[in-house]
């Protein structure tokens, strides 16, 4: 493995990081996490899963259980577990 001092982290060029983090703009047509499958032709592939794909299921659990920002829920399998090969 390799260690660095995170108060003197640099990029591979050896420049210094920045002192903010990055804000990244994502929208929701951006690619969220990526699912692989075999799909019918036994050759592996991925399918791109959005940021929208991801918000609309979120949007979903909260009207059918009936969330709001008071609650907690705890999640045991990351977002991007394709629940259908479970």
């Amino acid at each position: 493995g390799h260690a660095a001092d995170a108060g003197h982290a640099a990029d591979e060029t050896g420049a210094a990081a920045p002192a903010h983090a990055p804000h990244p703009e994502a929208t929701p047509d951006h690619p969220a996490y990526l699912i692989h499958t075999s799909g019918s032709t036994g050759r592996p592939k991925g399918v791109v899963v959005t940021h929208r794909a991801l918000a609309n299921r979120l949007a979903w659990m909260q009207g059918a259980y009936g969330l709001t920002a008071a609650d907690r829920v705890l999640q045991k399998t990351p977002a991007s577990f394709d629940v259908s090969v479970w």
